[in-house]
Formats: C-alpha cells, structure tokens, sequence
C-alpha cells in the first residue's frame, strides 16, 4: 500500500485522499540543521524516534544553495525538500512538487496563523506543504561603533551612509528585496506593494540604488559564519541578520543590538515539500507531520535558530525566553516581515506579467557583482 485515492474537485488540485503503509524509506533534502539523528551532536536527534514509531529510514542530503537544491531536486531521486521562500513558489508553479491533504497531517491544525497559506507555501489557498519555523532579518549593528542607534534600511543602501565601507549584504539575488524595502518608504512615487514583485521600472530604480550604494558594503556573505566574524573583528559593523546570529555573537562575548526596521523588514520560512517523483510519499506525510509535534518543532527551532511554527511549541522549548526573543507568537511583528517568495512575472498587483522573475533578479544581481 502507498497513498493512495488521489481525489479532485472543481474548486482545486486533486490531492491524496489516504494515508497508506509506510514504505521504510524517506530520502530528504535539506538545510544543514534541520535534520538532525544525532551524529553531529547526540543531544541532537529528532529523526531516531521518526524512525523508530514509523519505521521510515531516513536519509539525508544537505544543499548549501537553493541553486544547489533545485540541481538535487531534478535527480528525482528524493522524497521531500526544506524548500526556502527563494524557491517553493517556483516549485508549486513548475509542478513540481504536490499539493498537500492536510487532513492526513493531524498536527497541521496547529500551525500559527501567520504561516497559514501563504506564497510561499501556498497557491490559490492550496497547501503545497507545511512550514518548518520563520525568520526576520533585522537590522543589527555594533552599538560601540554605530551612533546613534539606526532604524532604517537606508544606511545599509546610501551613498553617503556614515557606515560606508562597513556595512554587510547577503550575496543573494533576493537581497534586492531589501533595497525595495527601502525605496518604497523614501520614494512613494515608484508605488512598491511588494518587494518581490516589481514593475520593469520599480525594478530598474531598485537595481539603480544597489548599484551606487555598492562602495557600501564591505561584506556579500553566504554563510552566517561570515557575518559573526565580521561583526565580532569590527571589520563590518551594520547589516540585516537574523535572530539567531545576533544571539550567537552576544553568546561568544561581542555587544550588538538589534531592531526591525521602522519601513519592515525581509524573512525567511523553510516549507517541506512532497515531491512530486516521491517513491516513499506516506514516509514523506508522516515526516511533515512529524515535524510539527509541538516537541519537536521546539527542538529544531531551538537548534537552527529560528521561531518555531505550531501553537504548543513554545511550552516545550528548554530556554523558557526563547519564543519570547524570536517574536514566535507575536503576528503583529511578522505582518511587518515580507517573507522570501519567489519573484513572478504576474505582478500580485493584478497587472498580469508585467514583472520581473527570478531570473531577471539572478541576472541584475550578477551583473551588480561583477561590477
């Protein structure tokens, strides 16, 4: 027995209507950290006891890009992916993942309003899969060195910023997103709804502000590493970050603060995704589901740093201050925070395929870097 009893209707895309045998397999793809079995740290396992009441083997394949994922998620030769916001839309819209029965993930029902069918994991109210936590990025700085204390984007993205030459970007397409961020408070004019949908135009003024503000930046990381290095030496001393690299640089003894931008901010929210070629979908339901046992959402939050995403969660996680300091349930603070979605050409303004997709802001960012 496999799932089984794929059923449609008029108003959406057929999904499985049945939980079958567990096929004793389940090969992922995902995020360093997110999978854990204990042979990093044996305090860290959450895929033992999966392993152990489903019967449901478990292997994993970590990416370091979300270039990287797509490449491994075209062998077909895995189950499920952690997809990042940069990369589940594309997904959804490609076909190549399946939409979701929630119905057969009993801890569904407990995932925070605010990561409730969403671009990023949704597409016309239809779940495409079920979020692992979320992230803001926030404006952080070194408080001996940035006076006073900043509150906008627009240091990290102005010519005559005073930080010039010691601020931190990302060196990621959706980096732009940031500086639309930015523009849409300080020129209206160019009318941004959303900072990953934008017009030929909105997009051309965008690409413009990145390219003079680029004697900004001293720092175009990839890896968290970075930016803890470069905040903890002074070499870079403002920049976006997410919660957990703050918390770690103040663990190892380096003051910063940190705020989220008066005009918002940008995010992330991994979902795990049912892949289309999947040969183990019933391992890959229980391992969705799996995931949001408020327990163990706490422990991967916890772990990868990051708000976890079912109610329940915050009662289980070790550090009682933790939901607390990433804002877990406080939805005022993430309707600020425009989570990572892949750009489209069909504008979310209704105005069809007038903007620009991700491969526009791959090329734009590429050609930004090369000068």
């Amino acid at each position: 027995m496999t799932l089984s009893g794929c059923g449609s209707s008029d108003s959406g895309p057929e999904v499985r209507q049945e939980l079958g045998k567990a096929e004793e397999k389940l090969a992922l793809i995902a995020w360093p950290g997110l999978v854990e079995n204990g042979s990093t740290d044996p305090d860290v396992d959450w895929v033992s006891q999966f392993s152990e009441r489903t019967g449901c083997a478990v292997t994993v394949k970590t990416a370091g890009s979300a270039e990287e994922m797509r490449r491994l998620i075209d062998t077909k030769a895995y189950d499920g992916v952690s997809a990042p916001g940069v990369l589940s839309r594309q997904l959804m819209t490609d076909d190549i993942v399946e939409p979701i029965n929630t119905q057969l993930i009993k801890n569904s029902r407990n995932i925070v309003a605010g990561l409730k069918n969403k671009p990023w994991n949704s597409l016309s109210d239809q779940a495409y899969g079920v979020p692992q936590g979320r992230s803001a990025a926030l404006l952080t700085w070194r408080p001996d060195i940035v006076k006073p204390a900043p509150t906008s984007l627009s240091l990290l993205f102005d010519p005559a910023s005073p930080q010039r030459g010691k601020v931190m970007v990302e060196d990621e397409a959706l980096s732009l997103a940031a500086v639309a961020l930015a523009l849409r408070a300080a020129k209206p004019e160019l009318g941004i709804e959303d900072p990953y949908s934008l017009s030929r135009k909105q997009f051309n003024a965008v690409v413009e502000q990145a390219r003079i503000a680029q004697p900004v930046a001293n720092l175009y990381w990839t890896d968290y590493t970075e930016q803890v290095r470069a905040l903890e030496e002074g070499s870079s001393v403002i920049g976006l970050a997410p919660q957990s690299v703050v918390s770690l640089v103040e663990t190892r003894g380096t003051k910063v603060q940190a705020t989220l931008p008066e005009v918002g901010t940008v995010g992330n929210s991994d979902t795990w995704m049912l892949l289309r070629d999947a040969k183990h979908p019933s391992c890959m339901y229980r391992w969705m589901d799996h995931v949001l046992d408020p327990g163990v959402n706490a422990a991967v939050a916890e772990y990868y740093g990051q708000a976890p995403s079912v109610t329940g969660a915050c009662e289980a996680t070790s550090d009682k201050s933790f939901c607390d300091t990433f804002h877990a349930t406080d939805e005022e603070y993430y309707r600020k925070v425009w989570m990572a979605t892949t750009p489209q050409r069909s504008c979310v303004t209704g105005e069809g395929k007038a903007c620009l997709g991700y491969a526009d802001w791959q090329r734009a960012w590429q050609q930004l870097r090369q000068g």
